[in-house]
C-alpha cells in the first residue's frame, strides 16, 4: 500500500529541498506490517500539513480530500 499526497503545481508533496517526503509504502496484512489505521493517517497528514506550509509560508489555504476507506470515516 502507498499513501501519499499529491499537489496540482508541485506533484508529490515534498519539502523545498527535496529531503523529506510524506509518502509511506505499508506492507499490509495480518502477517506484515499490520494495517494503516486512523492514527497512522493522522501522523501523516499532519507531517504533509507541516511540509505544506513550509512550501508556502503561510501564503495559501489548502483542503485534504480523502477517498471512502474504513481509516478515513472516524
Amino acid at each position: 500500500m502507498v499513501s501519499d499526497f499529491c499537489l496540482p503545481d508541485l506533484g508529490w508533496l515534498k519539502s523545498k529541498d527535496g529531503k523529506e517526503e510524506v509518502h509511506i509504502i505499508f506492507k499490509a496484512g495480518k502477517n506484515r506490517e499490520g494495517y494503516f489505521g486512523n492514527d497512522d493517517l493522522f501522523k501523516q497528514t499532519r507531517h504533509a500539513i507541516k511540509l505544506f506550509e513550509d512550501n508556502f509560508n503561510g501564503t495559501t489555504i489548502t483542503a485534504f480530500a480523502f477517498d471512502n476507506a474504513t481509516t478515513h470515516q472516524k
